[in-house]
């Protein structure tokens, strides 16, 4: 998943659209297309679909897209999804006051999960777009 979005999703234009609506409405329906096109989009019997779960940030807001597609924006500023995401959580809250960049703070809440948990592991890679 994460790949097909590295590599071959290309967000569409968000014009003057609120970024809330642009993030449910034109984002969404642009991740479902690169999804069906890369074979990763699972479809059901009863039609429903089901992509993966990852975050998105843009302009200081960050979004959680949930496999269904679902929409979730954080009120706390920050998030975590994946099999660690309550360890990250943990380790993000008890940074929060720091001054560190959010990259160090990124990377000490990685740290810590794959310390704790065995489903996550280096290298990390962070993309700006």
């Amino acid at each position: 998943m994460i790949q097909i979005l590295r590599f071959s999703f290309n967000p569409p234009e968000i014009g003057d659209k609120d970024i809330y609506e642009y993030m449910c409405t034109d984002f969404i329906n642009g991740v479902r297309e690169c999804f069906k096109n890369g074979g990763f989009i699972q479809t059901y019997s009863d039609g429903d679909e089901k992509g993966g779960t990852f975050l998105v940030a843009y302009k200081k807001r960050l979004f959680k897209i949930q496999n269904d597609f679902q929409v979730g924006e954080t009120m706390n500023g920050f998030d975590a999804c994946g099999v660690a995401a309550d360890f990250a959580l943990g380790v993000m809250y008890t940074l929060e006051k720091e001054d560190l960049t959010t990259e160090e703070k990124l990377m000490r809440a990685l740290d810590a999960a794959s310390f704790l948990s065995v489903g996550v592991k280096p290298p990390f890679v962070f993309v700006s777009t």
